[in-house]
Formats: C-alpha cells, sequence, structure tokens
C-alpha cells in the first residue's frame, strides 16, 4: 500500500479552467451545470459522474473515460489509506474448501 495519493480530478480541472481564463461560475454555465457542482469538485468535495466526464470531454476534447479512470485512482487510493489495515486486519483469504460431496439435498452435477 502506498502513502501516495493521486491527484483529484478537481485540481486537473481547475488547472484546465484557469488556463482558459474562465471563472467556475462561467465554466459551469457553458456545460450546462450548477455552478455549485463545479465547485463542490474544485474543492474536493464532490466526485466527478459519468454525466459530468461525458461534459468535460465534450468541452476540453478527449474521453470521459480520462475523467472517470481519475476519479477512481482516487477514490481507490483514499479507501486503501482510510480502510486498507482494518480490511487486511478482518478479511482473511478463504482456505480452498474440498469439493462438496454428493448428498441427497445436494446431488452431483453433469459434466
Amino acid at each position: 500500500m502506498s502513502n501516495h495519493i493521486p491527484t483529484h480530478p478537481g485540481e486537473i480541472l481547475k488547472d484546465e479552467i484557469e488556463a482558459r481564463g474562465l471563472t467556475a461560475n462561467r465554466f459551469a454555465i457553458e456545460i450546462g451545470v450548477p455552478v455549485t457542482r463545479i465547485g463542490e469538485i474544485l474543492h474536493r468535495r464532490r466526485a466527478v459522474t459519468p454525466e459530468t466526464a461525458l461534459r468535460l470531454a465534450a468541452y476540453f476534447g478527449g474521453s470521459p473515460k480520462v475523467w472517470l479512470s481519475l476519479q477512481a485512482d482516487y477514490d481507490l487510493a483514499e479507501a486503501e489509506r482510510k480502510h486498507g489495515r482494518e480490511i487486511k486486519r478482518t478479511v482473511s483469504v478463504p482456505v480452498e474448501a474440498e469439493p462438496a460431496r454428493p448428498t441427497p439435498s445436494n446431488p452431483p452435477t453433469a459434466p
């Protein structure tokens, strides 16, 4: 488990908006979403959803999968940071069990 947290897509979005000389309000209007949605993404309080990813890709070009991948990488790293040790401690890998023996309630299956 790494201590590195990937970049939240809001940080990249902020750079893209600033590079175009836009405000968050103007950008939200241009892509047709509530201003609060963009503000929350920029402040890492909201995730990029598939719908938002489609709008970002339509505006900036490229694939919406890029935005979703950035979000998934960030979310997974955050979950590992917050819950990784606990999960590793509480979830054990099951020992490979012997195949169930046929019984009247569990007849053999045909190959």
